[in-house]
């Protein structure tokens, strides 16, 4: 209960500001109107875009690792 007491005070004005900013901001690149994309294009260049696949492992490698230290020291803080 103590978490979402504070939690909550923070997040409503984060959330605000998150909405502001999101409604005021304005694309300054205007896409050129004859430029046409196709898809198998797009995910090719995406598979050799390489923090675009370097970040989705890097993130699930830290939740494991994470979610680990804490399974273990949880585990450890019974025996104590």
């Amino acid at each position: 209960m103590g978490f979402y007491l504070i939690s909550l005070p923070i997040s409503v004005p984060v959330m605000t500001q998150m909405v502001i900013t999101f409604a005021t901001t304005k694309e300054r690149v205007t896409p050129a109107v004859n430029e046409s994309s196709d898809l198998s294009i797009e995910l090719n260049d995406l598979c050799k875009n390489l923090p675009f696949i370097i970040l989705p492992l890097l993130a699930t490698t830290l939740f494991f690792t994470t979610a680990t230290v804490i399974a273990v020291l949880s585990s450890l803080l019974l025996w104590l």
